[in-house]
Parts: C-alpha cells; sequence; structure tokens
C-alpha cells in the first residue's frame, strides 16, 4: 500500500455551490474527496453531457477506482481559511425581456411568435462566497500501487488553478489497533471500513455527501508519523435512486 501527502495550495480563486440561500451561493472551506479524485485524473468525465445522460456518474466512475484500490480522502485546509465575496449579474440589457420559466429571457421568438421560453435553472444574478488565493489543504491518497501525481490541477466551477506537492510518502505503513482516536482531518463517513466504530464528531452536511470532522474512532489505523488515518477506506457510494423526473431522465415503463 503506498500512501502520499499532498498540499495543495490555489493559485486562483476557488468556488462549489456547497450552500445556496437565495441569491448567495456559498463555498464551504473544505475539498470533497468526489471532486479531488476527478481532479487528479483518477476519475474521468466527458467534456460534453451529450456524451452521457445528464447525471453524476459518481458510482460507475468511483467504484472503478475502487477496483484499482485508489481512494483519495477529503482535503483539510491548513490554516485559517480566507473567503471573499463577489457579486455576479448575468441579466440582459436588450430592450425588450421577460421574466419566464425561472430565467429572464430576451428571444424576440417569444415575445413575436409566443414560442415557449428554454427551461433553464442557472442563476442569472447574485454573490458568489468563494475559497482565496492562497489557501492551503492537505489530504491523503492510499494506492494499491505506485501513482503518478500531477503538479497542477483545476478545481471547482470555474476550474481554479491549484498547485499539488506530495509533502510525504509511504509504502506498507505499520498499522495498529485503536480505540477512540480522534481523526482531525476531513472524513467521508461513506467509506469507512464496516469494522470502524465511529463516535463522536462534527457533521458538515455538504452536497453530494456530508463530511465528518474530529471524529472519535475505534479500528485498526494507519501510523503516519505521528497521524493515525483509518485502515480499509474506499468509495462508499450509496445505492443509485431511480429517476423520477428532469431533463435527460428516463421515463419508466
Amino acid at each position: 500500500m503506498f500512501v502520499y501527502r499532498l498540499e495543495l495550495t490555489l493559485h486562483e480563486k476557488v468556488f462549489f455551490a456547497s450552500r445556496e440561500i437565495d441569491e448567495l451561493f456559498q463555498t464551504e472551506p473544505v475539498l470533497g474527496n468526489y471532486a479531488l479524485a476527478y481532479a487528479l485524473g483518477f476519475a474521468v468525465t466527458p467534456y460534453r453531457l451529450s456524451e452521457r445522460e445528464d447525471r453524476p456518474y459518481y458510482r460507475e466512475d468511483l467504484s472503478a477506482l475502487n477496483d484499482k484500490g485508489i481512494y483519495v480522502m477529503p482535503g483539510t485546509p491548513l490554516d485559517v481559511p480566507t473567503l471573499e465575496v463577489e457579486c455576479f449579474n448575468g441579466m440582459v440589457e436588450s430592450y425588450w425581456y421577460k421574466m419566464a420559466n425561472n430565467a429572464v429571457v430576451s428571444d424576440l421568438a417569444v415575445r413575436l411568435e409566443n414560442a415557449r421560453a428554454p427551461v433553464t435553472n442557472f442563476p442569472q444574478k447574485g454573490r458568489l462566497r468563494m475559497l482565496s488565493r492562497g489557501n492551503r489543504f492537505y489530504c491523503y491518497v492510499f494506492a494499491r500501487a505506485a501513482l503518478p501525481l500531477p503538479r497542477y490541477i483545476r478545481l471547482g466551477k470555474f476550474l481554479g488553478k491549484t498547485r499539488v506537492a506530495v509533502t510525504q510518502e509511504w509504502r506498507d505503513p505499520p498499522t495498529n489497533l485503536e480505540r477512540g482516536g480522534r481523526i482531525d482531518a476531513f472524513l467521508n463517513p461513506l467509506d469507512l471500513s464496516a469494522n470502524m466504530e465511529l463516535g463522536y464528531h462534527d457533521f458538515f452536511n455538504l452536497p453530494p455527501v456530508p463530511l465528518i470532522r474530529n471524529a472519535q474512532l475505534s479500528g485498526r489505523m494507519y501510523t503516519l508519523d505521528g497521524v493515525h488515518l483509518p485502515v480499509g477506506m474506499v468509495f462508499g457510494l450509496p445505492a443509485a435512486a431511480a429517476p423520477t423526473r428532469g431533463r435527460g431522465r428516463r421515463r419508466a415503463s
């Protein structure tokens, strides 16, 4: 087993829609492990939605990583995270426009020909709370075989440039059986081994999967230069829900 400790430094602002409150779209100071798995290049999704049905493919993409013995932990801030808020306004400036289907449209065909306005769910104005440049995070990558790791990756909705540095590396690290040890780093509770006993923890309700921090765990742990991490973490993806509605969903027969 190879274990890598990565340090991620944001060279550009990074935005995830962790939470939406009216016109405020907030990024929480944590990097989800699904996003990191894609950003590090372990899982690949087509650039164009037309190549796939319009839905997330976490189950298919990340299950393949389980088969390869690759796992990525969520990114935890190294320092006190800094955030900044920006306003955005994508409203049209044409002579005529109207509100339709939860968005402003300016297509004259809607006005003159009574055409149906396109359905959209993209916000056209509001405020974005983003992670500032210079924020640093750390995460761990577990792999059955040695991995090539990129020097730079892109993160978030706007693909913010992020430097990747491997600060430590272990091969077949020792493990110990521990009881009630506290793990400071963010963890994905779905990814813990069934043999791991979870005690007190802080809960962060974030999409697509809630995370925990400061968790008390009992079970077998890796010992990595004073840091203890659970053994046996894999992407524990929930069962796929049957689609019921929305664009690109299949209608039940």
